[in-house]
């Protein structure tokens, strides 16, 4: 129901203020957008938050790269394995 997104989105904007994200952050979401709910959750919660949020989705690396180069991401939702090839592609392209 309406109710229960706006529940989840509240649940998910603590967490993320628990960890230091602010309204003045720059989230940019790695996550997909189908049906794992992680995706949404986390855009709700950012939004909640008042964050600009950066609906990157999954994959595509120098894409993301881009992302964080041209609105300047100050926060990734993003996961642990992905945020290690990440930082290797960032390394190859001199960043």
């Amino acid at each position: 129901s309406a109710k229960d997104l706006d529940q989840w989105a509240n649940q998910v904007a603590r967490c993320m203020y628990m960890v230091g994200i602010r309204d003045t952050d720059v989230f940019q979401n790695t996550s997909g957008y189908g049906m794992f709910t992680g995706g949404l959750g986390f855009q709700y919660g950012a939004e909640k938050l008042g964050c600009l949020t950066v609906p990157a989705a999954a994959g595509n690396t120098k894409r993301q790269i881009k992302f964080i180069t041209d609105f300047g991401t100050t926060c990734l939702y993003i996961i642990p394995s992905y945020a290690t090839r990440l930082a290797e592609v960032m390394y190859e392209m001199g960043l």
